[in-house]
């Protein structure tokens, strides 16, 4: 309501667009995150927020070039680099470009080594490209800092470990983990791995 009002009194008041369309996007209301991000991109077509929204809610609806474009304009800010990066890195792996997802994951890594879609893109991206060992040895780094990180244990044990992840995954409502990792791969078009995750689940 107060942002709204904010732009009664200035219809143009980024901060407040930005923020109303992360707000819109958190609640998938994409066509309205959209909306809002766009009015912003009509005041600067560099601002940071509304091109990483816009971004975002692209690669939700499936319109992989426009979220290219949107979050490689995204990641010229410092605040959206690794996010952009690591969301990039996905849209890479969806398309089935190993090398591409690694460099675009490297890139997000090297503004947040504990981005945790980064990390896991990397994990996958050298396990698809065959670098079975080398994804293997980077899940096991991962997990020396990340211990509760159950996307590299499942990793981990795709590259050939012979641990269930299945046996650390504790807590009160273990399907959740299974859902949302099985969701990961579905966003990144690794269907195979994402139907495992979900039987994992159950009903």
């Amino acid at each position: 309501t107060l942002l709204k009002a904010a732009l009664e009194k200035d219809a143009n008041h980024l901060p407040a667009l930005g923020t109303l369309a992360s707000l819109a996007a958190r609640r998938a209301r994409y066509a309205e995150a959209v909306a809002y991000a766009e009015r912003a991109l009509a005041v600067d077509t560099y601002d940071g927020t509304a091109n990483y929204v816009a971004g975002f809610c692209a690669f939700a609806t499936g319109d992989l070039p426009t979220a290219k474009e949107r979050l490689g304009l995204a990641s010229f800010r410092a605040e959206y680099r690794a996010p952009s990066y690591a969301l990039l890195a996905k849209i890479a792996l969806r398309e089935k470009d190993w090398s591409e997802a690694l460099k675009l994951a490297d890139r997000a890594l090297d503004v947040n080594r504990l981005s945790f879609d980064a990390l896991h893109a990397r994990i996958v991206a050298l396990r698809k490209a065959g670098r079975t060992e080398d994804a293997a040895r980077f899940a096991r780094e991962a997990l020396e800092r990340l211990p509760l990180f159950h996307a590299a244990r499942y990793e981990l044990g795709k590259a050939g470990g012979k641990e269930d992840f299945r046996d650390l995954v504790r807590g009160e409502f273990p399907h959740e983990t299974y859902v949302d990792l099985g969701t990961w791969y579905e966003e990144s078009g690794l269907l195979e791995e994402a139907r495992e995750l979900y039987a994992f689940a159950g009903d």
